[in-house]
C-alpha cells in the first residue's frame, strides 16, 4: 500500500538526499554569439530637447525665450499668455504663484494676462527618437577600440 518513498516523507529523514534528488543542477543555456554586442542602455540615448507645452491640448513647441500676451496655440485656439503656462504657477501656493512679487491673485488662471514676471514653463521632452552612440561593428572591434590609444 504506501510505498516506502512516502512513508518516510516526513520532516528531517534523510532531507539531504532528498534535497539532492529534487534540486538537480539545471544545464545553462548555450550563449548564442553573432558577433554583434548587446544593446546597453548606456548605448541607447535618447535625443532630449526643450519644449514648451499648451496647458490644454498638450501641443509641443521648442521652447521660446518669451511669449507675447496675444499669442494663441495652433493646436487649440487658447491663450498662451496665462499663468498655468507659467514656470510659476503653482496651485499650492497663496495666489497660486512662487513669484514673491505678485502681490494680486488673477481671477482665472487659464485666461490671457499681461502679468510682466511671466516666464514660459519649459520642460525637458527625452520621448524624442534614439541617437546612435557610434556602436562598434563587432564584440571584437569593441575590445580593439577600448585598449587602442588614440593618437
Amino acid at each position: 500500500m504506501y510505498s516506502l518513498a512516502v512513508k518516510y516523507r516526513h520532516r528531517g529523514y534523510k532531507d539531504d538526499e532528498h534535497d539532492k534528488e529534487r534540486k538537480k543542477p539545471q544545464a545553462p543555456k548555450p550563449r548564442v554569439d553573432d558577433g554583434m554586442p548587446r544593446p546597453s542602455r548606456l548605448a541607447e540615448k535618447r535625443i532630449s530637447t526643450l519644449v514648451f507645452r499648451c496647458h490644454n491640448c498638450g501641443r509641443q513647441a521648442v521652447a521660446p525665450e518669451t511669449v507675447a500676451a496675444s499669442e494663441l496655440c495652433a493646436g487649440c485656439g487658447v491663450a498662451l499668455h496665462c499663468c498655468m503656462n507659467c514656470s510659476q504657477f503653482d496651485p499650492g501656493v497663496p495666489r497660486e504663484c512662487r513669484d514673491v512679487r505678485v502681490t494680486t491673485a488673477l481671477f482665472s488662471k487659464r485666461a490671457a494676462n499681461d502679468c510682466g514676471y511671466f516666464a514660459p514653463k519649459a520642460v525637458l521632452d527625452a520621448t524624442g527618437r534614439r541617437e546612435e552612440a557610434g556602436r562598434p561593428i563587432t564584440a571584437r572591434q569593441a575590445f580593439d577600440d577600448l585598449f587602442n590609444k588614440k593618437s
